[in-house]
């Protein structure tokens, strides 16, 4: 676009005017510089382009990566609270072998039953 209309600013101004040699030259030098200062500009605005473009995948990565930190942070919160649950589960439990060890402990004390050992388990298995 832009150089389709140098490309006829020229050709007009050629033929309005009756140029020497070097007023010519001077004007090729300057549409030179011209082109050169539009290329430059063009490969500037690539560059910027480029930059916004990495910008834009930079802010979509660390969107996915703050979801996925929101989510892992949640995850890990509800294992410590199974965890959590399961350690009272286990502290029940140990409470009730307890209490179900003193209870056997107390039978056996006032029934006077001798205590179960493996020899004596086998004796008894053998007299039955």
């Amino acid at each position: 676009d832009f150089e389709q209309e140098i490309k006829e600013l020229e050709s007009k101004l050629l033929d309005r005017l009756d140029l020497n040699p070097q007023n010519l030259q001077s004007l090729i030098k300057k549409r030179d510089q011209l082109k050169e200062t539009f290329d430059s500009i063009k490969a500037e605005t690539n560059h910027l382009d480029s930059l916004r473009q990495k910008k834009e995948l930079m802010a979509k990565d660390r969107e996915y990566f703050m979801d996925y930190k929101a989510k892992y942070i949640d995850y890990t919160e509800k294992k410590a609270n199974e965890l959590q649950n399961m350690k009272k589960k286990n502290e029940t439990l140990l409470e009730e072998i307890k209490t179900l060890e003193q209870t056997i402990e107390l039978n056996k004390n006032d029934s006077g039953a001798e205590e179960l050992t493996p020899e004596n388990h086998k004796a008894r298995f053998d007299s039955l």
